[in-house]
């Protein structure tokens, strides 16, 4: 078998080299143009960032749009948990989960239009990231939306004893993006305050977060 160098530079590399370069790095494998399309595609459902960056990506995906649609509803929510991996800890990470608890708030203020703690605990947690807020304003931040959590909490537990069953949707969601708002994991309950269009959100988390990691997000 060739070196790994020799097989990169040869555009016409075959199809067992590939797979043998595959068992080496998998990333190297799918971003050769001559990747064989079954391989690019499973290699692609565990490194979806890196498949659309590849060659094969317009092509394949050209000729198969609903393979790459289906397999995106499939794997979207371990791609999103994956790339939050790649994001810098000390600002982008906790500015993603500030996008994700923002992007459903109205589902909360719809309800309590009057009540701002959970915006202001995203605001406090984006400010903290660029070093605007302290620590302890973000602490404090963050317990005032608690306060608006044990609320919406008892209203909830409230809907379900009385099996009000609109209710208590509207309060879990709403509990729920108080939840994104304070939560290192936003994300997923941001998608769980849209129960009924998860994708949509997932859709909208996985966009935002691939901008964050093209370094378009400042």
């Amino acid at each position: 078998m060739r070196q790994i160098e020799s097989i990169l530079a040869d555009v016409q590399a075959t199809d067992d080299e590939l797979f043998w370069l595959h068992t080496q790095d998998a990333k190297l494998a799918l971003a050769h143009p001559n990747c064989p399309a079954e391989l690019w595609w499973r290699t692609a459902e565990t490194h979806p960032i890196e498949a659309m960056e590849s060659p094969l990506y317009p092509l394949l995906t050209l000729e198969s749009p609903e393979r790459w649609v289906e397999m995106e509803r499939e794997n979207l929510r371990d791609w999103i948990h994956e790339a939050t991996k790649g994001l810098d800890l000390s600002i982008e990470f906790d500015l993603f989960a500030a996008d994700c608890a923002e992007h459903v708030l109205p589902v909360f203020e719809e309800i309590y239009p009057e009540d701002k703690r959970p915006r202001a605990a995203v605001n406090a947690r984006r400010n903290h990231a660029w070093n605007l807020a302290s620590y302890a304003e973000l602490v404090a931040a963050q317990d005032a939306a608690l306060q608006a959590e044990r609320i919406v909490q008892k209203k909830r537990d409230a809907a379900d004893r009385r099996k009000d069953t609109h209710v208590f949707i509207l309060l879990e969601g709403a509990l729920q993006v108080v939840r994104a708002a304070i939560n290192n994991h936003s994300w997923m309950h941001a998608q769980q305050a849209h129960e009924p269009e998860r994708h949509e959100e997932r859709v909208w988390q996985w966009s935002r977060v691939k901008q964050y990691l093209r370094g378009d997000v400042r």
